[in-house]
């Protein structure tokens, strides 16, 4: 097998074409610069999710939640902040839930699994009334209030990272520096990335909305906790900002590439089309050309009815070739082929060098008309 050739030129033209439509048709506020597409984009985006591939993530993601909710704490504690954090996390892990069994119930059935009509109705009416519009954008709103009311708890219980550990958060003590939990902050940034995904029909402007109200809890926490000053904080604020950012971008571009390829290719099949009419009417042309003179045949192919006309004098020519049949008799047939073009080829040369039509040819007889003032 030949080894296959890197095309420089080629990726450098693709890099530039895909600058040049980030560029141009995506402003730096993520809003298309033709407002057709934004629908279409919408439409698009539902073909990112395969709930066969995801759903273990989701379920790793519902896991976390639950665990973060830290309900013994809330319990035991009582604090406001943590209750609201077991709240509201709550009812996002129920919105989810309940989102992912009608997802997995619209799987199955498109598997050709048998089910219940009455659950499938019901799991439609969820992916179809309950999760139309806004809710989608409404969980991931709950699931970012929720990370935002946890910073909050672990100020109120005085809680941040001892002894260099990790994700662990311990009592704070006087003598040490209070060092702030980054890897608690870690969790609502994946959300912001991951529930998209998930739920497709996500407004990308709720998602750099739900990463600004999401770094503002960080933010105010940060200074509310008396944390030391960290610049990885500011590092990792800036990088979950900048991957969601252009992860938006990226799908924007994406999809206005492929809507080009499609568009290409349409034209490319339109013009195919009209270049096969075309051939198919010149050869049709010529083919009735052949059978009727050039100004009935051009009308034919025009699709225009012929009025038939009458001439005062017209002249018919008939020629026969002398012994025809005896010639036939004696010779092989393959050479009478021969005679007969030669001689059809020298009255059709003559018959498109003067004002002649040829009208029909049977066996060896040539039959030719003309006008009275077309006559030589």
């Amino acid at each position: 097998m030949p080894a296959q050739v890197y095309d420089a030129d080629a990726d450098n033209t693709m890099n530039a074409r895909e600058r040049a439509v980030s560029k141009n048709m995506i402003t730096w506020f993520l809003f298309f610069t033709q407002p057709e597409d934004e629908a279409s984009y919408a439409k698009s985006l539902k073909n990112l999710f395969n709930f066969r591939t995801f759903w273990p993530v989701i379920l790793v993601y519902l896991a976390f939640s639950a665990v973060q909710t830290e309900l013994t704490s809330t319990m035991e504690e009582r604090d406001p902040f943590l209750t609201l954090t077991a709240a509201t996390s709550l009812l996002n892990i129920l919105l989810i839930l309940i989102f992912t069994i009608a997802q997995l119930i619209d799987f199955l059935h498109s598997t050709s699994q048998s089910l219940n009509p009455k659950l499938y109705a019901a799991s439609m009416y969820v992916l179809r009334k309950f999760m139309r519009g806004r809710m989608e954008d409404l969980i991931i709103l709950l699931a970012l209030l929720g990370q935002g009311f946890h910073q909050f708890s672990l100020i109120t219980r005085d809680l941040c990272i001892g002894c260099g550990k990790i994700f662990t958060v311990v009592q704070c003590l006087e003598d040490t520096d209070r060092v702030f939990p980054l890897a608690h902050a870690f969790f609502g940034y994946v959300s912001i990335i991951l529930l998209p995904v998930y739920f497709k029909s996500v407004q990308r402007h709720v998602i750099l909305f739900c990463w600004l109200m999401y770094t503002t809890f960080i933010i105010a926490a940060y200074f509310i906790g008396n944390y030391v000053f960290q610049p990885s904080v500011i590092l990792f604020i800036l990088f979950f900002f900048v991957s969601i950012y252009e992860a938006e971008r990226y799908k924007m571009t994406s999809y206005l590439l492929s809507k080009e390829a499609l568009s290409f290719e349409k034209t490319k099949f339109l013009l195919e089309q009209e270049k096969g009419k075309i051939i198919q009417r010149k050869l049709h042309l010529a083919l009735v050309d052949q059978i009727l003179p050039r100004k009935v045949a051009e009308q034919i192919v025009a699709g225009k009815t012929v009025e038939p006309e009458s001439f005062d004098e017209v002249t018919i020519f008939f020629s026969d070739v002398v012994g025809f049949t005896n010639i036939c008799a004696a010779v092989k047939p393959i050479q009478v082929v021969r005679m007969l073009n030669e001689l059809y080829t020298v009255m059709d040369y003559c018959c498109q060098q003067f004002p002649l039509y040829k009208v029909e040819t049977i066996g060896d007889a040539y039959m030719v008309s003309s006008i009275w003032f077309y006559s030589i």
